[in-house]
């Protein structure tokens, strides 16, 4: 029978030192926990937090031998006498027991009645030692997302965290200045985290958290999203946040045709200026022109225009295999460890977007394939199509199980040989047409195991277009610009072309659709200074250049 998941989990736990899962991401808003120690005395996180200490948190458990080195290295205990209240009291060390199971005879190290502790950990520890019960910890474990023993938060006055591992006193003392001042100012909001947008092909929304660092409730501000001299979009916020709570705000949605870098900053009245900037890269994805073929081997990590997501919130697990390829044709694939994924455990694969727009045949996507059931499982794998940026799908593939196995059930991770690989074809023709069409892989796990995509193909749709790169036989210029825009086309080859200019709204202000003209002329002079996108596009290619008006 396949080890349970609690077994794996403990291992995993015991031996983290080779483990790479992420925990909380570092600049996450840290949930309050009020535990009991040992000593009967309360352990409450804000307490601390509110009187301006930073506090360090070590999630062990007592079987743990990494856990047991580094308690007994001293480094918590040192920082603990140097600077918590022993010494300079602007800290505060916790123990806290992530193993809901554990007695306190475990803790303090009684081999007669523990067998499953590394010695005591309580003698000699000046530190709060805490070991709450599973009702509590179970709480804990799932809110701090403890993948792993020892983990060890340091926690900042305003609630971010950062985890920062088994480092010497010296080192977690240092961490200490990422920290933001704590509150001393009456007002004064700060923008902690960019939460919106990151890849679009179309609109992006753009969101940040917004907190209040202040001493007094944050009950307005301004938060301007800027793209270089360019306003994109801007909030006058209004709510009511005492000190240090959050919100996510949604700044505005902006209509982007190129890859753009966002300044988000507070721009209204603030006594502290430190805290109120945020830069962030909207990736644009422009279509890319068929065919394709992807067979991950010119790199370690996935192409910079695909994307992961998970549907399940947690870290995203698609990786490049450099071991294996498909049919042992190659080194590399995609791969997506499936062997220690949860049941119900949903991970996708995104790519690029791609142009169908000029096709009127079939187009077929063909894909290499290798998959093994652990036992019985019913892991499954569907690729899915989206013509509006990832708002909605629609599934052109689905398999799972045995129909998706290409070789027999193995209680060993799968790695496929050479002969236990198919090659799948889907049709979208139903596609055909369509000028912004984005693919996703996306598996949901029943806990089986490893799955493995490689040689991904579209076929041209239509071999009588040539794609070609239009920037090679566009100009653009003046640029900048004091009012009028030149566009200059020279190529036979480049077919019939459709130019447009666009403001950073998305908004066409000028369009040319003279099929001849090979020379053109904007008259901008009566916009406004800033950003422009010239878009030039035809049956053969598509390009986008910014233009920058300065009257």
């Amino acid at each position: 029978m396949k080890k349970s998941l609690q077994i794996i989990t403990a291992v995993a736990l015991a031996f983290s030192a080779m483990e790479t899962k992420a925990q909380l991401a570092t600049g996450s808003i840290a949930p309050n926990f009020t535990f009991t120690d040992m000593n009967g005395n309360s352990q409450d996180l804000y307490t601390y937090l509110n009187a301006g200490k930073t506090v360090y948190v070590d999630v062990s458990a007592t079987w743990c031998g990494p856990c047991w080195s580094y308690h007994t290295s001293g480094n918590l205990e040192n920082l603990y006498n140097q600077y918590g209240p022993p010494g300079t009291n602007e800290l505060m060390v916790l123990f806290i027991e992530g193993d809901g199971a554990t007695g306190n005879d475990c803790m303090n190290g009684v081999t007669s009645t523990c067998s499953n502790t590394q010695g005591n950990w309580v003698s000699g520890t000046p530190y709060p030692m805490c070991n709450p019960a599973s009702a509590q910890i179970n709480p804990f474990n799932s809110n701090y997302a403890i993948a792993y023993f020892p983990t060890i938060y340091m926690i900042c006055p305003n609630r971010t965290i950062t985890e920062v591992g088994q480092v010497t006193t010296a080192q977690l003392y240092a961490a200490k200045t990422s920290c933001p001042a704590a509150a001393s100012q009456a007002n004064d909001p700060a923008l902690l985290s960019y939460t919106g947008t990151k890849t679009t092909c179309s609109a992006a929304t753009i969101s940040v958290v917004l907190q209040n660092n202040g001493t007094s409730a944050l009950t307005a501000c301004t938060i301007t999203a800027m793209d270089g001299a360019n306003q994109v979009a801007q909030i006058n916020w209004s709510g009511n946040l005492a000190t240090y709570a959050t919100q996510n705000v949604t700044v505005g949605t902006a209509t982007l045709i190129a890859t753009t870098n966002l300044n988000i900053s507070i721009t209204s009245a603030d006594n502290n200026a430190a805290n109120n900037t945020l830069t962030q890269t909207i990736t644009f994805k422009s279509p890319s022109s068929l065919p394709v073929a992807e067979g991950f081997e010119s790199s370690t990590s996935f192409p910079s225009t695909w994307d992961q997501s998970n549907a399940n919130g947690d870290a995203v697990e698609w990786t490049v295999s450099a071991s294996v390829g498909g049919f042992g044709n190659s080194s590399n694939s995609a791969y997506l460890e499936i062997y220690n994924s949860p049941s119900g455990n949903i991970d996708d694969l995104n790519t690029t977007i791609y142009n169908f727009q000029f096709s009127t045949t079939p187009i077929t996507l063909t894909f290499d394939v290798a998959y093994a059931q652990y036992q019985t499982e019913n892991d499954k794998l569907d690729v899915r199509a989206s013509t509006n940026c990832g708002t909605s799908w629609t599934t052109k593939y689905t398999k799972s199980g045995t129909t998706l196995s290409t070789a027999p059930a193995t209680t060993s991770p799968f790695v496929p040989t050479a002969t236990q690989w198919r090659t799948e074809t889907v049709d979208l023709s139903s596609l055909a047409g369509q000028g912004s069409v984005l693919l996703q892989f996306r598996v949901t796990s029943a806990y089986g195991n490893n799955l493995y995509i490689d040689n991904i193909n579209l076929t041209n749709p239509n071999a009588g277009i040539n794609t070609i790169d239009l920037s090679s036989y566009v100009s653009v210029f003046p640029n900048p610009s004091n009012g009028n825009v030149f566009v200059n086309i020279n190529g036979a080859n480049v077919g019939n072309v459709n130019v447009k200019i666009i403001n950073v709204m998305g908004e066409v202000i000028a369009e040319s659709n003279d099929n001849t003209a090979k020379n053109m002329k904007f008259d901008l002079s009566n916009q406004s200074n800033g950003m422009y996108f010239v878009e030039v596009s035809s049956a053969n290619g598509k390009m986008v250049q910014k233009v920058l008006l300065n009257k």
